[in-house]
Parts: C-alpha cells; sequence; structure tokens
C-alpha cells in the first residue's frame, strides 16, 4: 500500500498570492523563480512541476486537423474502427 501524504492547508494572501510549505518545495525541488503549472479540474487546484501536456498535445491535433483538412467525426470513424481491429486481434490471440 502506498504512504499517505500529508494535506495542508495555505492561507490565500493579498493579490491571490499562497506559500508553497516547505516539504512539497523540497520533494518537487522547485525554488523562487521557478516556473510551475496549476490546473483547476471541478473543485480542485493541482500544481506540477513540467507543462501539463494534455493542452499541448489538444492544440496540437487541432493544427493537424486543420492542415489536413480532417473534422473530428472523421476522428471518431476511424477510432471506432481501429478499436474493432484491436479488439479482433486480442480476440483471434
Amino acid at each position: 500500500m502506498s504512504e499517505e501524504k500529508p494535506i495542508y492547508r495555505v492561507q490565500l494572501r493579498q493579490r491571490g498570492q499562497v506559500t508553497i510549505p516547505r516539504a512539497i518545495r523540497e520533494q518537487l525541488a522547485i525554488d523562487t523563480g521557478d516556473v510551475i503549472t496549476m490546473a483547476e479540474i471541478d473543485d480542485f487546484v493541482f500544481f506540477a512541476k513540467r507543462e501539463l501536456r494534455v493542452p499541448v498535445l489538444a492544440d496540437r491535433f487541432a493544427e493537424l486537423m486543420a492542415d489536413s483538412s480532417v473534422s473530428l467525426a472523421d476522428l471518431l470513424e476511424g477510432l471506432s474502427e481501429e478499436r474493432l481491429k484491436s479488439q479482433k486481434l486480442r480476440k483471434d490471440s
């Protein structure tokens, strides 16, 4: 079983500033001036040391689709076909 991580309470200060607890800063090896990514998901806010890749990949897919004149419907149709092929391969093996 994995070790439980502590939950920290932080106070929102002027201009929306918060202090990230020392233990987290040390674990993530972040320091003053480092850029971190913050993502809001439902009622939660997550901080990440690295840039989240999903938004970057979504933008790249949108560019590729526009350049290729491919619609989301086209991609989903192709995905369905690929899923059926994959299921058949697993069933046959």
